[in-house]
């Protein structure tokens, strides 16, 4: 790591700093995994920094699933634009942030080739991070809320125990590979899915609008806990990782599927998933926003 890039991170990390406010505590491995009653989705916690501004030319790296893929033109242009930061994707369609073999919620079959997601993900940002040495990581992805096949092949539901054990055990396994040069994670809670969903899966049965009612399903007791999981994370480690949450700016209240109808009527995101036009700059903007907030105080 240059000199030049640990003072760029030492200016990051002056404005780090996080307060617990309203956490719930997640626990992976009893019967009693709590359900929150809502997911807080007010601006970042924290106390006022001594810095007020971020350095220029700093790189940031994003990764988890086909969302952030679509979005990195936008979001390149939005951070270069408002931060003078470079941006570098190292997000995988179909698969997530943890590379798991993926599986369908209904049947449990494998989804696609199981070979592909452990083969592609964890080399892709490995590779990345060795070669861009970035400052700041992105982590937003919503398939790691997905069933998925475990080393031994024995199937991990969502919401199971056994999704949860070994959901930690990759949470640190990326999160160490993802911090591998140093840069400050920020975690981007997941949306609930939009309710445009509803109209592109009308009178469909496919695996596919299986998987998106089983998003909207399974919000509460799925989705918030693992959001939880990332944010209690940020909150025990400040000088690592913050978390940032763009569902107030999308949505209009919290809830599954929620209503992300924009000025004008048009939805943010049409599918229900992945932001289009106007949504793209409206996504992009609250994560460069919220993001500069968290890391030094800046709204």
């Amino acid at each position: 790591m240059s000199t030049a890039g640990g003072r760029q991170r030492a200016r990051i990390g002056v404005g780090i700093l996080l307060v617990a406010v309203g956490i719930l505590v997640v626990t992976f491995v009893t019967d009693t995994f709590e359900t929150p009653e809502a997911e807080v989705l007010s601006a970042p916690a924290r106390i006022e920094p001594t810095a007020t501004t971020l350095a220029e030319g700093l790189t940031a790296l994003i990764a988890g699933d086909s969302v952030p893929l679509h979005l990195v033109d936008t979001l390149g242009l939005v951070l270069d634009d408002t931060l003078g930061w470079d941006l570098v994707s190292a997000a995988v369609p179909i698969c997530s942030v943890y590379g798991d073999p993926l599986a369908w919620p209904k049947s449990g079959k494998p989804k696609g080739d199981p070979e592909r997601c452990p083969g592609l993900v964890p080399p892709t940002q490995a590779s990345l991070v060795q070669q861009h040495d970035p400052d700041v990581v992105i982590w937003w992805d919503r398939l790691s809320t997905m069933p998925f096949l475990t080393a031994e092949g024995e199937l991990a539901r969502s919401g199971s125990d056994r999704f949860w054990r070994h959901r930690a055990i990759a949470f640190e396994d990326t999160l160490a590979r993802l911090r591998a040069g140093g840069g400050t994670i920020v975690f981007v809670a997941t949306e609930p899915i939009g309710v445009g969903f509803a109209e592109r899966c009308a009178g469909e049965d496919t695996m596919n609008c299986a998987w998106r009612r089983f998003r909207m399903n399974r919000y509460k007791d799925v989705t918030q806990p693992h959001n939880r999981m990332l944010r209690r994370y940020a909150v025990a480690h400040p000088d690592e990782a913050v978390f940032i949450t763009i569902t107030d700016t999308i949505c209009r209240s919290n809830i599954s599927p929620c209503d992300d109808r924009m000025w004008g009527g048009s939805l943010a995101r049409p599918d229900g998933t992945h932001y289009e036009d106007r949504g793209e700059l409206r996504a992009a903007r609250a994560i460069v926003r919220d993001m500069r907030a968290a890391l030094v105080g800046v709204t």
